[in-house]
């Protein structure tokens, strides 16, 4: 009896053991998929921003007009760091009073002039935290359908988040990961921007369905844009 208790433990064991080393290595089979098909659109030396030109397939530009609102509940919101090429300036990313990434500086590869900047090729990692490696993941823990993420960037010189600075935010889709969401930021904000949305790179599993959510000072505005449309209209309406 006491033969066949241990060798059911010892089976136990084993299944808990491949179970647990099976989702990880399904989860980095994910990222890894994930990290080349963006590499694709991916900044270049020849192409500073991401590359979502018309007539290309594959990739889909998603208007961000302010936090993100989840349209389903998620057990465990994993982003990943896809790259950066913010020459001097480093960039902290966070989610509410939660640091995603400090300081964020990535093996320097690409040129801007005489300058070296960063990177969004995995093969210049070099896996000893002096600098952030592509692909790197952090949990965020679990929400629920129709919670907020505000998603917010801090540097030296700026201090934004989607809510409160939404155009300094682009989203992706990337076909066959529609449940991915990747984000560019542009780090600065008015005559300092170059507007190319590639200072800070990630992504973020957010299930499929996700929406923004505008700020009252945007809602308003686009009101008041409706309202003008719609006197304008009736305006025309009384001439005829």
């Amino acid at each position: 009896m006491k033969t066949k208790f241990f060798a059911f433990l010892t089976g136990l064991t084993t299944l808990t053991t491949v179970v647990a080393a099976t989702a990880p290595a399904q989860a980095n089979e994910e990222i890894d998929a994930l990290m080349k098909a963006f590499f694709e659109f991916a900044p270049t030396q020849d192409h500073k921003e991401i590359n979502e030109e018309a007539g290309l397939s594959g990739i889909k530009e998603v208007n961000i007009g302010g936090a993100l609102k989840l349209g389903q509940d998620i057990e465990n919101l994993e982003a990943v760091f896809l790259g950066e090429v913010a020459g001097y300036t480093t960039n902290t990313l966070s989610l509410g009073d939660q640091t995603l990434w400090s300081d964020i500086k990535a093996y320097n590869e690409l040129y801007d002039g005489p300058y070296k900047l960063g990177t969004f090729n995995s093969k210049y990692n070099d896996g000893v935290g002096s600098l952030l490696d592509i692909g790197s993941t952090v949990s965020l823990g679990s929400f629920k359908a129709g919670d907020l993420l505000n998603f917010g960037v801090s540097n030296e010189d700026f201090n934004f988040s989607m809510s409160s600075a939404p155009t300094q935010f682009k989203g992706y889709t990337l076909a066959g990961f529609e449940d991915w969401l990747v984000i560019g930021i542009e780090d600065s904000m008015g005559k300092f921007s170059d507007w190319d949305y590639n200072d800070t790179v990630f992504a973020v599993k957010v299930g499929a369905s996700v929406s923004s959510v505008p700020e009252p000072s945007t809602i308003a505005a686009l009101m008041g844009v409706s309202a003008a449309f719609g006197f304008s209209r009736r305006q025309k309406a009384k001439k005829s």
